[in-house]
């Protein structure tokens, strides 16, 4: 498990989505089992979540939406790459951070990031 755990951080030490952190936050890492047995990468936010200022903007109505789109062309989206390329503001970045065994790290995007495979 902590290969697994190493290489997933290393991947994204290089990929430069992550950096050292003294941030006064932590949260902990889940080794998440996939359908296909190997594990996923996770950080337990739900502390954090729940000390979150809630934003109260208004959401559309889903049948409005589905109209605008109705002649609309869409394509499949990689969400593990996606998810990298969130800006994510400077200031916020400390909350974002999680420990691993002997190490501990912050999110940094909005940096362009592209995965490969």
């Amino acid at each position: 498990m902590q290969k697994i755990v190493n290489d997933e951080l290393n991947e994204m030490l290089r990929l430069g989505v992550v950096q050292k952190s003294t941030s006064a936050w932590s949260s902990p890492i889940l080794m998440v089992p996939k359908k296909d047995g190997s594990r996923r990468f996770c950080v337990d936010f739900r502390k954090i979540n729940q000390v979150t200022e809630k934003d109260a903007y208004p959401l559309p109505y889903i049948s409005n939406t589905l109209e605008k789109l109705r002649n609309a062309h869409y394509l499949s989206l990689d969400i593990k790459a996606a998810y990298w390329q969130i800006a994510l503001h400077p200031h916020s970045r400390q909350y974002t951070a999680f420990t691993v065994p002997n190490d501990f790290h912050s999110v940094l995007p909005p940096r362009r990031v592209y995965f490969s495979g």
